[in-house]
């Protein structure tokens, strides 16, 4: 068994949307990032890396490349997916909260699951997932953006 850890966290920038978790969600800004922004996806992706010892999305996929530059989360999650399995490795579970201050997500977080599922061929009962209140303590700088931290844990067919 080996666990995995990721965080991303990108600040709000001019726009008319937000993705996360694969999902496009109308707000009266857009997150500043690689690719298409989708802080749930790219600390999953972290998490899922890390958990194997294959670094980072950052490392994976460079946004230096010109092929991963504007790439969608989606699609990069689902070629980690394949990547772990092509290496043995099974998702046994994936737990993430998204962290925010004004932005209503309640909403979207079944489709949100059920595509991570999908996208990684799990169990929906194998994805976890939470909206934390960024309006008071520590994590409040979070007002300016959007944050998500996961954990996963993985297994390897030997």
């Amino acid at each position: 068994m080996r666990i995995g850890h990721g965080f991303s966290a990108l600040p709000f920038q001019p726009g008319e949307k937000i993705m996360l978790g694969g999902v496009v969600i109308a707000y009266h800004c857009g997150l500043s990032g690689p690719g298409d922004g989708d802080v749930l996806l790219l600390s999953i992706g972290d998490a899922l890396l890390g958990a194997v010892g294959l670094g980072s999305c950052a490392t994976e996929f460079p946004r230096s490349n010109p092929d991963f530059r504007f790439a969608d989360s989606r699609s990069l999650l689902r070629m980690i997916g394949a990547r772990l399995k092509k290496l043995g490795h099974e998702i046994c579970n994936i737990d993430a909260s998204v962290i925010t201050r004004d932005i209503q997500l309640q909403t979207y977080l079944s489709v949100i699951k059920q595509g991570i599922a999908e996208d990684l061929a799990i169990d929906t009962g194998s994805v976890n997932l939470k909206l934390n209140d960024a309006s008071c303590g520590p994590i409040a700088q979070v007002a300016d953006g959007l944050a998500a931290f996961s954990t996963v844990l993985i297994k390897h067919d030997y």
